[in-house]
């Protein structure tokens, strides 16, 4: 780096990321409020979803981009086309991750708490019901084109969001002061699923975050992790909208079973993103800017 050139004010821009997303979530909350009791419940929904993915998650990344860094679109990873090898990579790791990422699933939804804790477990299952109740609904109806711009917000929008947000800014600002790719990784990573506020999946989601986050590290491309992130979505929506259980499809990936498929599944993931590796080892590193003037 040119030593003329001012070094990026990591904790001024966390600051700033963390406060631009409360107050999206304010505004978020005040036009969801407005939403309800003024169009119908569906369309409310919709509308709360894209706000949220907008002022929330978006609006904050690219302000605090514009503000902090030299380089913008460079910074954020979106200033470059997705490779096709990259997003074949990326597909073929969320097909081969699925087996694991359901039996996570069994394991983290068997967790029980201690008896003294019986309240918060009870808050956290009904947390739980509550998110799921939401989305059945929102999913209930699939007449067009309301059930497209249904799913064009779950998927689409919240694809394009959360990734700006989590691994477009976070990721990059983390990198900016954390030398090991793998720690700024697994640290956004865990923070995107903690900021879902879903005890009982925090472990998958932890996962399938870390695998976005290593399609970025490895594609240098934001559009790359935001496309797995839509497909993922995408699948999860229509499976839950035509009532589909998707352990029922694949077997031997409950939490009492021998997890015989599911470490075949890790398996195939790791050589997957070794081969990744191996892949962007020959490209030039993301050239993150240094501060804006």
């Amino acid at each position: 780096m040119n030593t003329n050139q001012r070094k990026f004010p990591i904790g001024q821009a966390l600051t700033s990321l963390a406060l631009l997303l409360v107050g999206g979530l304010i505004l978020t909350a005040l036009l969801t409020g407005f939403a309800i009791g003024r169009l119908n419940t569906i369309t409310a929904m919709q509308l709360s979803i894209a706000a949220q993915d907008v002022l929330t998650f978006a609006m904050p990344a690219v302000v605090v981009a514009l503000i902090y860094a030299a380089k913008p679109l460079q910074f954020l990873a979106v200033d470059s086309r997705p490779r096709l090898v990259d997003l074949a990579l990326m597909l073929g790791i969320y097909v081969a991750s699925i087996p694991l990422v359901n039996y996570l699933v069994s394991l983290n939804e068997a967790i029980a708490l201690p008896d003294c804790l019986s309240s918060l477990e009870q808050a956290l299952k009904n947390a739980e019901e509550n998110a799921r109740a939401i989305t059945e609904t929102m999913l209930a109806s699939h007449e067009m084109p309301g059930f497209a711009i249904t799913l064009l917000t779950m998927c689409v929008l919240t694809g394009i969001g959360e990734e700006i947000f989590f691994r477009g800014a976070l990721q990059g600002i983390l990198g900016e002061r954390i030398r090991s790719p793998h720690t700024v990784v697994w640290v956004s990573a865990l923070i995107f699923s903690m900021f879902h506020m879903q005890f009982y999946g925090i472990i998958p989601r932890t996962v399938i975050g870390a695998m976005l986050g290593y399609a970025l590290v490895y594609s240098r491309c934001l559009w790359v992790p935001v496309i797995g992130h839509a497909v993922n979505n995408a699948v999860a929506a229509l499976l839950q909208a035509y009532q589909i259980d998707e352990k029922t499809l694949i077997p031997g990936t409950a939490a009492d079973s021998i997890p015989i498929l599911p470490l075949l599944s890790l398996a195939a993931c790791a050589a997957l993103i070794i081969i990744w590796h191996r892949r962007a080892s020959h490209r030039p590193a993301i050239p993150r800017s240094p501060a804006a003037d």
